[in-house]
């Protein structure tokens, strides 16, 4: 199906703009008919509707975001299903956030990167955000760039809990299942995927950890510290090289930073920080200290 085109209804929503289409989604700018509230609004592809896997798994943002009441966290206020153009569409609704993307942003860099205290800060923000969504029992398992909204002030919000694991609190504490749709798809987005991940083994909180560490690695650098186009090459280069120290690859002069996102990076899981809330606390520490050298 085509784009859906500006005025077209989705029960109580109209569509206002096209903004970008994903693998298993397009995305579009909309309101609300009764009181003209902006929204997102994410329309699975409709030829991916019989798939009951792919529907589960598009419709498990919805049911995350229940679980998940926080300022930082966008919110997906409504699911449903509307006709149209001879299609049955699942669409997800959630708050519209004016800003841009973390992505977007470092694509208006010069060079790509971000000063060394904006990283670090915005960095701390979304670590102390997935903190609370650890503490809820819940695996974000796609964190990226793409996903993390920035407003005019800097402040982040965090998106698409779509591939998002949901365990109890006792079972985080050590590592959880990968969620039954890992048995037959690749879940999260490969750059950004921890081993564990890529092979389909257990999840834990510090699956979440690697990710921001490759974040944290592409902001302060503008470059991934691993390549590889597919999870068999990935899995080749983790296994036989360690990331480039950011102090090597970026005019970023600092051991506490190096050492932080080496510990991210690290292959095993017992490698990486023990949770969140102590890499937000680094990663404040470090702020401060770059801003008395600064």
């Amino acid at each position: 199906m085509s784009h859906l085109l500006p005025g077209s209804i989705l029960n109580e929503y109209v569509i206002d703009r096209y903004i970008a289409n994903g693998v298993i989604s397009a995305v579009y700018q909309g309101h609300r008919l009764a009181s003209a509230e902006q929204v997102a609004l994410k329309i699975l592809h409709p030829q991916l509707a019989p798939i009951s896997e792919l529907v589960d798994l598009f419709t498990n943002e919805y049911y995350i975001g229940q679980r998940l009441q926080h300022a930082q966290i966008v919110r997906v206020r409504d699911m449903g299903r509307a006709d149209i153009l001879q299609s049955s569409l699942y669409f997800l609704a959630r708050d519209w956030i004016n800003g841009v993307t973390l992505r977007e942003l470092l694509l208006n860099q010069h060079p790509r990167r971000l000063q060394p205290v904006r990283a670090t800060m915005i960095v701390a923000d979304i670590a102390q955000v997935i903190a609370f969504a650890h503490a809820a029992g819940v695996i974000h398992r796609d964190l990226k760039p793409e996903n993390v909204f920035l407003d005019e002030a800097d402040h982040i919000y965090i998106a698409d809990f779509g591939l998002a694991y949901a365990g109890s609190l006792d079972q985080l504490t050590t590592a959880t299942s990968a969620s039954r749709f890992s048995a037959t798809l690749m879940v999260g987005t490969l750059p950004y995927m921890a081993p564990e991940q890529l092979q389909h083994l257990t999840v834990d909180t510090r699956t979440d950890i690697f990710a921001l560490g490759v974040c944290l690695f592409e902001l302060l650098t503008g470059s991934l510290p691993y390549q590889g186009r597919s999870p068999v090459e990935r899995l080749e280069i983790l296994a036989h090289q360690s990331p480039p120290r950011v102090s090597d690859v970026s005019p970023v002069q600092n051991d506490a930073l190096d050492t932080l996102v080496e510990r991210c990076l690290a292959a095993e899981p017992e490698r990486r920080p023990a949770s969140m809330t102590d890499i937000t606390l680094e990663l404040a520490s470090i702020a401060q200290g770059l801003l008395r050298t600064a």
